[in-house]
């Protein structure tokens, strides 16, 4: 009896030292979550955000349920995503095959979001896996429900769609009302607080950068609605003090552009003229002022051979009142004088960086700007909102500028990051970066005949610019009206039959004569996949 009195005692104490281990353990576990100031939820590639309360941004590397130090630096992002054919390879083969319904094929192919735990209180830049970089402002968000301010965090959902099949995929198209529209790229945007859905504050506005993907300038903002099972894009009417875009120009690619000449291209009058341009044609925008929002906008642009400024582009961004007010300032300089090799004028690319700086902020200060020429070739102009002699900062912030650059590789940046779209809006959910369709070939009305039914979808892709068509059924025909003459396109339609999923693909011509020849074939989830690549690849 002693014996047994011994070992049970003996297992209480290991008992009582595993359960106080393990409360132990989980306290500190629960420390290190409360530390932890943002974490990421997506489960799939990696993720960036940024913090810019600094002067010098950190970028912050999402990995797979990690957690992040806002002081650590990481590389450029990488090109490579997880589409949704790939995200779904492994699990189509889980999916009933035999029977299965439209609607079920569009759940198993949606795409998962990718989610950002994001502080209320700073300024917050993310990146997603395809490109998307969203800019959110401090204490932006409220409750919908109650117009409170949300917590102290905020979840971020976002979801991009750039490749035609996943637009397919997800039953979405490019149509506003009875107009075509050739789409840059959607997303959808979502936000919540503690489980309460949140938007943006009056007044507030998040800046969105798109990839550019089909290198067109004057592309807008769209939102979408859906529809009788179809989404309508309607453009956003922005307020007076929306800046909805920045142009993006394209370099033509046959043109040969110089870094560095025998003769670089100079400002009539030299640095001293440039400064007084810059004075009298660019201002701290008010919006910006009162938001507190400092920091540097990059703009590329090229001096041709006329000295005249071409494609100018904003490298990186700050913040839309100010990349625009940078924008503008470089885009509407007078000419140069050209750069030369030899006797011969060139064109000569320049990356000038325009620093927004708020020091002891007075409103009625004028600003002060300060031109400077570095070995690198790159023009800085610092724009100092100061009480103080722009002496005692000249020297220190081209110091700073010129460790930047050397930091950041500024001159060799890559097409992939200068050609992007930016835009302001004030509200979330589906999002559209588009243009109106702007083609002069004669328009008519082309159908596509088949049997109508309520499990029945078909639409059409254009082979040269990058849209989708739904049709409208009428009697036994889908009908898609004022379509371009001569169109190359390929027609995706779905049907359910017997429970079953029925797939017919046919490239055709946009004629009177329409379509009558559709051959629907059961398809399985893996064929349907495959089907999804070619389209992938038409543009």
């Amino acid at each position: 009896m002693g014996k047994m009195t011994k070992h049970i005692h003996t297992g209480l104490i290991l008992l009582v030292m595993l359960i106080f281990s393990c409360v132990n353990q989980t306290n500190e576990n629960k420390g290190k979550v409360e530390d932890e100031s943002i974490s990421n939820q997506q489960s799939s590639s990696p993720q960036k955000i940024m913090d810019t309360t600094d002067d010098v941004i950190a970028k912050i590397k999402y990995e797979t349920n990690s957690s992040i130090d806002f002081d650590s630096q990481i590389s450029e992002h990488s090109d490579t995503h997880t589409d949704t054919l790939t995200a779904n390879e492994k699990t189509t083969e889980s999916v009933s095959e035999e029977k299965i319904t439209i609607a079920e094929m569009y759940q198993h192919f949606e795409k998962s979001p990718q989610l950002f735990t994001i502080p209320i209180d700073r300024d917050t830049i993310i990146e997603c896996s395809e490109g998307t970089t969203i800019r959110i402002p401090a204490n932006s968000f409220i409750i919908e429900s109650n117009g409170v301010p949300a917590g102290r965090s905020v979840e971020i959902s976002v979801k991009e769609y750039y490749d035609l099949s996943d637009m397919i995929l997800a039953n979405l198209s490019t149509m506003s009302g009875d107009e075509i529209l050739e789409t840059g790229g959607m997303i959808h945007i979502s936000a919540n607080s503690n489980g309460e859905n949140c938007i943006l504050k009056k007044g507030r506005e998040i800046e969105i950068g798109f990839p550019n993907i089909s290198e067109k300038e004057d592309m807008q903002l769209f939102s979408g609605d859906w529809k009788n099972n179809n989404i309508d894009w309607t453009p956003m009417l922005p307020s007076d003090d929306t800046i909805t875009s920045i142009p993006t120009r394209q370099v033509q690619p046959e043109l040969e552009v110089f870094t560095v000449v025998e003769q670089m291209p100079s400002f009539p009058g030299g640095g001293e003229a440039l400064d007084k341009y810059m004075v009298q044609n660019m201002q701290y925008p008010f919006s910006a002022l009162d938001k507190q929002i400092q920091g540097t906008v990059y703009v590329t642009f090229i001096v041709d051979e006329s000295g005249l400024i071409t494609n100018p582009r904003v490298v990186r961004g700050v913040d839309a009142a100010l990349d625009k007010a940078a924008f503008d300032a470089i885009n509407n300089m007078p000419a140069w004088n050209p750069g030369k090799l030899g006797n011969n004028p060139v064109p000569v690319q320049f990356t000038m960086p325009v620093t927004f700086i708020l020091d002891g902020i007075n409103p009625t200060e004028k600003v002060i700007f300060e031109a400077k020429e570095y070995e690198e070739k790159i023009e800085s102009i610092n724009v100092i909102y100061s009480n103080d002699d722009l002496g005692t900062y000249g020297k220190e912030y081209q110091e700073e500028f010129e460790r930047q650059v050397e930091e950041k590789g500024i001159q060799s940046t890559g097409v992939s990051q200068i050609n992007r779209y930016l835009f302001s809006t004030s509200q979330l959910g589906w999002i559209n970066c588009d243009i109106f369709l702007r083609d002069r070939r004669p328009k008519i009305d082309y159908f596509v005949q088949t049997i109508k039914t309520e499990e029945t979808f078909v639409k059409v892709i254009f082979h040269s610019v990058r849209v989708i068509l739904y049709g409208i059924p009428r009697d036994d025909n889908y009908f898609f009206r004022d379509v371009p003459k001569g169109e190359k396109v390929t027609i995706i339609a779905f049907r359910n039959e017997n429970e079953k999923l029925l797939l017919a693909v046919k490239e055709s011509i946009i004629t009177k004569n329409g379509e009558t020849d559709l051959d629907f074939q059961p398809v399985t989830l893996a064929k349907l996949k495959r089907e999804m690549r070619k389209i992938k690849s038409l543009n």
